[in-house]
């Protein structure tokens, strides 16, 4: 398969306390058997090739608080249209737009480890549904308490401990 990524970044140093990211990335690849829709399965289903997709991005994120302070605030957010290209009998009901929210604090407790609190969002919304089916469409809430450190310059780590809670917005989900 032919996958392509093609992306472009910046970063924006405003003052020393405050930098912005920003990115733009368009994404051509398929979904790897047993993943998505082949979920469970040893080959394709019918011998179908695996459903291939685009996906256009753009997200970023800004912080504030220099990198030494004892306290320091990142928000980031991400919009994702992904649209599957084959196999469009099945695949057409999961085109789907993502935007994803976080906030992350951070909390110096030494100088090369810090305390984190974090809690994302993603609204999911499908294009389609199949019929007689429930909608899809979600809303989902991470809350994550955590650390990270710098052991050297170039060793660093991240620990994450969290909860998942997520919403779908036809509320007969999961019922026959």
């Amino acid at each position: 398969y032919s996958d392509h990524v093609l992306r472009g970044d910046t970063l924006l140093q405003i003052t020393s306390r405050l930098v912005a990211t920003a990115y733009l990335q368009y994404l051509e690849d398929h979904d790897r058997l047993g993943t998505e829709r082949t979920e469970g399965l040893i080959s394709p289903p019918d011998g179908a090739e695996p459903d291939q997709w685009n996906a256009a991005s753009v997200g970023g994120d800004i912080t504030y608080g220099a990198p030494t302070a004892d306290g320091q605030l990142r928000l980031a957010g991400r919009l994702m249209d992904k649209t599957y290209d084959n196999n469009r009998d099945f695949t057409r009901f999961r085109d789907r737009e993502n935007m994803d929210l976080a906030g992350t604090f951070f909390w110096r407790v030494a100088p090369k480890t810090r305390t984190l609190f974090e809690v994302r969002h993603r609204d999911t919304d499908y294009d389609t549904k199949a019929p007689g089916t429930a909608s899809l469409d979600n809303d989902a809430w991470w809350y994550f308490v955590g650390a990270d450190w710098e052991a050297t310059g170039r060793t660093t780590g991240s620990v994450r401990l969290g909860q998942l809670n997520r919403d779908f917005d036809a509320r007969d989900f999961g019922r026959n």
